[in-house]
């Protein structure tokens, strides 16, 4: 591995670094399997140089991780660790990472970096397996691949709290198949934006983002737009409109079979949970919220 840029270096330059190269957050994009960023969304943001817009979920994961750290290091007094740097690969420098810990073994910190220490927060624990084993996010696994073949280590840990509470730990082992596949999907990545060739729209929310993004404004021209794509969005429209009748005739459904219950299961898998809560006056017009909190359906792997 090369060192690119301390931890402590100023943002700017960190996000000009990034820009020439694939990031190890970045990776799953380009795979198609990340929920928050699509391959479209991630070539405009290269391209463009645009930043990431801060959402409070990054900014309490960015608040929380030395915490999560500490509880790792107070379970692991065999293992010192340290503060990551941007890294790129020796031999492909498109290939960066910044790991969130180098780890080392405590009686003998002179050796090479031993592995890795990735931390994260969640919401709750859809996607996490047992602590302990390899079961973790299909997104977060190929992040952490990607450090382990720019850092060239073998094993990383992931440390995550789960609902403010729930501490658990995870362990994934180097696989060479798995990165050489990655390795290939990121240099046709770093080809398109070369060539400027832009990846295919898609349906990721990312993606319909990206687009209002590259066409802020209005003029007062018309656009004819092909036949299937007017007719597709109509037909889309006319789905739309039946599902949301679909639904609201279940949800009173589900809601009168729940009555005064929380939690709604059938056969012992959960269905939906009830919340009711006060909005204040300082926030918008006081009123109560009564939200049923559906289960998110699995996606295909």
């Amino acid at each position: 591995m090369s060192s690119v840029l301390s931890p402590d270096v100023d943002r700017e330059a960190w996000l000009a670094a990034r820009r020439k190269g694939i990031g190890a957050s970045e990776i799953a994009a380009v795979l198609g399997i990340s929920p928050w960023e699509s391959p479209f969304s991630l070539y405009w943001r290269k391209v463009e140089g645009w930043d990431f817009e801060p959402s409070a979920e990054m900014e309490w994961g960015n608040r929380l991780e030395p915490a999560v750290a500490q509880k790792y290091a107070d379970a692991h007094p065999e293992y010192e660790l340290g503060d990551g740097h941007l890294e790129e690969h020796p031999f492909q420098p498109w290939m960066l990472a910044t790991p969130d810990r180098y780890v080392w073994l405590t009686e003998n910190p002179t050796l090479d970096i031993s592995g890795l220490l990735e931390l994260k927060t969640a919401h709750s624990g859809d996607g996490w397996g047992e602590p302990g084993t390899s079961d973790i996010p299909v997104y977060y696994r190929a992040q952490v691949l990607w450090q382990m073949a720019v850092v060239d280590v073998d094993w990383a840990d992931l440390a995550v709290l789960i609902g403010g509470s729930d501490y658990r730990e995870y362990t994934v082992f180097r696989d060479d198949k798995d990165i050489a596949v990655m390795v290939e999907a990121g240099r046709r990545f770093m080809a398109r934006i070369e060539a400027g060739d832009p990846p295919p729209l898609d349906d990721h929310h990312a993606t319909l983002a990206t687009v209002k993004r590259l066409h802020p404004d209005l003029d007062d021209t018309e656009a004819q737009i092909p036949p299937d794509i007017a007719a597709g969005y109509r037909r889309a429209c006319a789905m739309e409109r039946t599902a949301k009748r679909v639904k609201a005739r279940y949800e009173t459904r589900l809601r009168d079979a729940m009555g005064r219950a929380r939690k709604a299961t059938s056969g012992g898998t959960f269905v939906a949970s009830r919340s009711i809560y006060e909005v204040d006056e300082h926030t918008v017009k006081a009123h109560t919220v009564d939200r049923l909190n559906p289960a998110r359906a699995k996606k295909e792997s």
